[in-house]
C-alpha cells in the first residue's frame, strides 16, 4: 500500500480543514427577465434586418483580388529569392511558398461557394418540381366527378382508380 507523506518525509501530522461533502444548493438567479430576453432579440433581429445581405459578385471578386495579390507577391518573392544569397534564399523560396498556397486556398474558396451555390439551386428546383407535382395531384384528386364527358372513338378515358371504384360498386350494388 501507499505510505503517507508525513511518514515517507518523517513530517508531524498536518490538521486539514474539515470538508462537508453536502451539494452546493446555490440556486443562481437568471441574469434576464422575459421581457429583458425580448427586447434583447428584437435588438438582435433589428441588426439583422439593417444589415445587407451578402452579395456573391462582390465575394468572387474579393476572392480573385486575393488570389491575384498572391500571386504578385508570389512572382515577387520568387525574382527577390534568385538574387540574394543562398543562406537568405530559402526563408524567400518558403514565403512565396505560402503566397502561392494563399492563392490557391482563395482560388478553391471561391470554387466551393460556387458549387454550394449550385447545389442550393438544384434542390430549390427539385423542392419546386415537388410542389408543382403535389398541387397537379391534388388538383386531380379533388377535381368533380361531374366533369363534362367528351365524344370518344369507342374509348374510355379514364384512369385506372376510377376504373376499379366503378367495378367495386357494381359488386356492392350486385350483392344488395
Amino acid at each position: 500500500m501507499t505510505k503517507k507523506l508525513e511518514e515517507t518525509f518523517n513530517l508531524p501530522p498536518m490538521k486539514l480543514p474539515k470538508v462537508d461533502e453536502e451539494e452546493d444548493t446555490v440556486d443562481y438567479p437568471l441574469q434576464y427577465t422575459p421581457d429583458q430576453m425580448k427586447a434583447l432579440m428584437e435588438d438582435a433581429d433589428k441588426i439583422d434586418r439593417a444589415l445587407p445581405q451578402v452579395d456573391m459578385d462582390t465575394v468572387d471578386a474579393d476572392y480573385d483580388k486575393y488570389a491575384e495579390k498572391a500571386i504578385d507577391a508570389f512572382d515577387d518573392l520568387m525574382d527577390l529569392g534568385k538574387t540574394v544569397e543562398d543562406r537568405f534564399a530559402a526563408e524567400m523560396f518558403q514565403s512565396a511558398s505560402s503566397m502561392l498556397n494563399n492563392a490557391l486556398t482563395a482560388k478553391s474558396n471561391k470554387a466551393s461557394k460556387k458549387i454550394e451555390m449550385v447545389k442550393m439551386q438544384i434542390q430549390k428546383a427539385k423542392l419546386e418540381h415537388e410542389k408543382e407535382k403535389l398541387e397537379y395531384l391534388k388538383e386531380r384528386h379533388l377535381k368533380d366527378n361531374s366533369s363534362e364527358e367528351t365524344e370518344t372513338e369507342g374509348r374510355i378515358i379514364g384512369d385506372r382508380t376510377d376504373l376499379l371504384r366503378e367495378i367495386l360498386s357494381q359488386q356492392e350494388n350486385d350483392k344488395k
